[in-house]
């Protein structure tokens, strides 16, 4: 068989760890949620069922929660939306309030990693922010593993 690419993948190994950090841990937090029996059936399959995690994160402490992601609570992430024949970064969230527009603004800094792109900038401010977003996000998420026990079980199960 052979082994080689017509695709360069050179430099994606230089992307920020803090970035694959939060997609490594993201995913786990998903599969955990999963086995949690936070489930639901879907056309596509077995899926996280959000609804049912959102009724139990809206037990969590909200000052713990805020404190855990001050920009993404004050400073909400945008997210790329196409507007005419262009794609422009805009406003999702007016306001974050609870437990669960938390958990939103925090998914959707991973949903802007995986979809839109954010690991490039030429502006080193905004390289910056993108750090912090994706840094909250994820201490957030570990965060609400440690608070949800059979979830933080599975999360914590060795990897085959």
């Amino acid at each position: 068989m052979n082994n080689r690419q017509d695709v360069n993948t050179e430099h994606l190994s230089n992307i920020d760890p803090v970035f694959v950090d939060l997609f490594v841990v993201f995913s786990r937090f998903e599969h955990a949620l999963i086995f949690a029996d936070y489930v639901h059936q879907t056309r596509r399959g077995a899926e996280v069922n959000w609804d049912a995690f959102y009724r139990h994160i809206d037990q969590l402490d909200l000052v713990e929660m805020r404190e855990k992601c001050p920009t993404i609570v004050e400073y909400p992430p945008k997210v790329l939306q196409k507007e005419e024949d262009k794609l422009v970064w805009k406003m999702k969230f007016e306001e974050i309030s609870s437990q669960k527009d938390i958990f939103k603004a925090a998914k959707a800094v991973r949903n802007n990693l995986f979809h839109g792109g954010k690991t490039t900038y030429s502006n080193h401010d905004e390289w910056e922010r993108q750090k912090t977003l994706v840094t909250e996000a994820k201490n957030l998420i570990l965060y609400i593993v440690s608070k949800m026990p059979e979830v933080k079980k599975i999360f914590e199960e060795p990897l085959p």
